[in-house]
């Protein structure tokens, strides 16, 4: 069977040394960081991540951890399938120190060795059932890619997924216009090289970003390309319903929003991370994978709710862990 690696971006944003280097550049590009500081926290996610590839996608070849010179105390680094990468290994210099995880996302093409197929993920990504690779990759080989319905350019990230759109509309004449599920992905890694390399001009201005910024561009990019290139498969979800068209008329209609977003999704689901809904979708068969979204709505209290939840969930230590 063709190799397949994993590849997850993951920080320790709790950590003193980190959040005073991520202080000291925040305050001299001036970007406020109040509102971001849920994009870095760890709460063991990613060891939780691991457990479920282990148990349902044991034919992951290399586990590639993209890091900022940390680790997880619980890592097992002794597993040869363990590839610890620094941000300085794939990124140049001029672009470092990044808080951006779009300047990460837009260099994973420079990871040394990696298999030519491979998944993508955050650390709050998970399996839910056991897949094969025919899950991610059709039977001629090409990612498939999942969306919901189109954008509509309600905050900064719809924006970024706008910025993409417009690149490729201009090359080649069309766009795709849809929201991509936001979980694990699957990538041609000669692809992203070439989509990096056609699109360099712009991408240079997301690589000068150290925080993210409404200009930017989505990584969303490469599945856009590798569509109108023909070389992915685009597989339409079952369209969520938008938050931001009903919480600012009816009180705690987030909740109950995600809860039926939770129970109509199919294969992918994302959910806050919020007590009162974020174990609704196992009521879901359909699902496979799902995303517990940590942002700057999640709370410490839920942060500790959700950190049970995932143990009850994945309770089996894995390989990958000492």
């Amino acid at each position: 069977m063709e190799k397949i690696d994993i590849v997850y971006t993951w920080v320790d944003g709790s950590e003193p040394e980190w959040i005073s280097k991520r202080d000291f550049w925040a305050k001299k590009e001036g970007f406020e960081i109040n509102s971001a500081n849920g994009r870095y926290m760890n709460n063991d996610e990613l060891k939780y991540s691991l457990r479920s590839i282990d148990q349902y996608a044991p034919w992951i070849n290399n586990v590639y951890i993209i890091t900022d010179n940390q680790l997880p105390n619980w890592l097992n680094t002794n597993n040869d399938k363990i590839k610890i990468v620094k941000h300085e290994d794939i990124i140049p210099s001029k672009y470092l120190p990044t808080f951006n995880s779009y300047v990460i996302e837009f260099c994973i093409c420079n990871i040394p060795d990696l298999a030519e197929k491979f998944l993508y993920a955050n650390d709050d990504m998970f399996m839910l059932k056991r897949l094969k690779p025919d899950f991610f990759f059709s039977s001629n080989g090409k990612p498939i890619f999942r969306f919901f319905d189109k954008y509509e350019l309600c905050d900064d990230y719809e924006k970024q997924l706008f910025n993409a759109d417009t690149l490729v509309l201009q090359k080649y004449g069309k766009s795709i216009g849809l929201y991509p599920h936001h979980n694990i992905d699957a990538y041609i890694k000669s692809d992203i090289s070439n989509c990096c390399k056609e699109f360099s001009d712009s991408i240079e201005k997301t690589l000068n970003s150290r925080f993210r910024t409404s200009e930017n561009i989505s990584r969303a990019l490469y599945a856009y390309y590798a569509i109108l290139i023909n070389h992915g498969v685009q597989k339409k979800l079952i369209n969520p319903i938008k938050i931001h068209s009903y919480n600012k008329y009816i009180p705690f209609s987030s909740k109950i929003i995600r809860y039926i977003n939770s129970r109509i999704a199919e294969e992918s689901v994302y959910i806050g991370a919020d007590k009162d809904n974020y174990s609704s979708f196992l009521k879901n068969k359909t699902t496979k994978l799902f995303c517990l979204n940590d942002n700057e709505l999640t709370s410490d209290v839920n942060r500790v709710l959700i950190k049970d939840f995932l143990e009850q969930m994945f309770p089996a230590k894995s390989s990958f862990e000492k």
